[in-house]
């Protein structure tokens, strides 16, 4: 049985909602309000995820069980983003009759992205927030 902090839940959504803020008035007028201490979110996820990271080892038996539960926890979801991403960048690119000059000049910045190491493979990151 899964244990829920619901107070955990409720700081993640407090700093997803700072994050969201922070970026939406990013530049603009509104970010005096205190929304541009928003990046602050980042801070607290940060922390949160420590927490929550402990308590995730814990709960593994050994440390492939604890590599599989991270991996499977957020490839997923990364793999969709960085998917999107290129697929949008596609799109614009095709939209505005942009040349693509080289399709590999574009796919394996991707590939690598889908990795997560994209830094350390000398690759951009796909997006970069």
């Amino acid at each position: 049985m899964k244990k829920r902090i619901s107070e955990l839940d409720a700081l993640r959504g407090l700093a997803a909602l700072a994050v969201v803020l922070y970026h939406y008035t990013l530049e603009k007028p509104e970010a005096e309000l205190g929304f541009n201490m928003g990046c602050m979110g980042v801070d607290l996820f940060f922390i949160i995820s420590g927490f929550v990271i402990f308590m995730t080892v814990e709960k593994s038996e050994t440390a492939t069980d604890f590599i599989v539960s991270r991996v499977t926890r957020l490839y997923p979801a990364y793999w969709l983003a960085a998917t999107l991403t290129f697929s949008l960048i596609i799109i614009n690119s095709l939209r505005l009759h942009k040349v693509i000059e080289s399709p590999a000049g574009i796919l394996v910045p991707y590939i690598a992205n889908l990795t997560m190491f994209q830094n350390y493979l000398g690759q951009p990151s796909i997006d970069s927030s």
